[in-house]
């Protein structure tokens, strides 16, 4: 058995963004290094940098984003970044399944995906059509359906489930809970 002298790597780190700066004061010299994040840096792609606490979009109190008059709400879950709400909007107006009243964009971010939309589409009363009968039956029985905006890009759209929760204001609803 022969045995070999192994030497073990010496990690340095690389990038200046885990190099710790040291603080120096002119009157008093080097003061204990710095440690922070470099300037400029985002942990998050959804911090902000605000000190303001971010607003809940979707359900909760305020007011209720589905129009009045909506029959039906679908959703395309996946939509691309560069894909704007009028050109959404353009392509399900051509289709004339039923009045479009409102389209919501919802940016998505993090998640381990790449950025994308979750976009919300608002109906009103579907056309008597053979066609929009056809899709108005087809999504409401839980079905996808793949929405073809050029010859070899769709969106899938599928009947949307989400509801909007109002909060109870002034802490109704629930009892407060006392232990002994």
């Amino acid at each position: 058995m022969s045995t070999s002298a192994s030497t073990s790597p010496t990690y340095a780190p690389i990038s200046p963004a885990y190099v710790p700066t040291p603080d120096v004061d002119e009157t008093v010299g080097v003061k204990s290094p710095s440690f922070g994040v470099p300037a400029g840096w985002n942990p998050s792609p959804r911090y902000s940098g605000s000190p303001e606490p971010r607003k809940k979009v979707g359900g909760g109190g305020g007011k209720n984003p589905v129009p009045e008059g909506t029959k039906s709400t679908l959703m395309i879950p996946w939509a691309e970044k560069w894909q704007s709400r009028e050109q959404i909007e353009a392509e399900f107006e051509k289709l004339d399944w039923a009045p479009l009243l409102k389209v919501d964009v919802v940016s998505r971010s993090g998640h381990g995906r790449r950025d994308h939309s979750k976009v919300f589409l608002h109906f009103g009363e579907w056309n008597e059509d053979d066609t929009s009968q056809r899709v108005a039956a087809h999504l409401s029985g839980g079905s996808d359906l793949k929405v073809y905006y050029n010859d070899t890009h769709f969106w899938k759209v599928r009947q949307s489930n989400w509801t909007w929760k109002p909060k109870s204001v002034g802490g109704g609803g629930r009892k407060p809970r006392v232990e002994f």
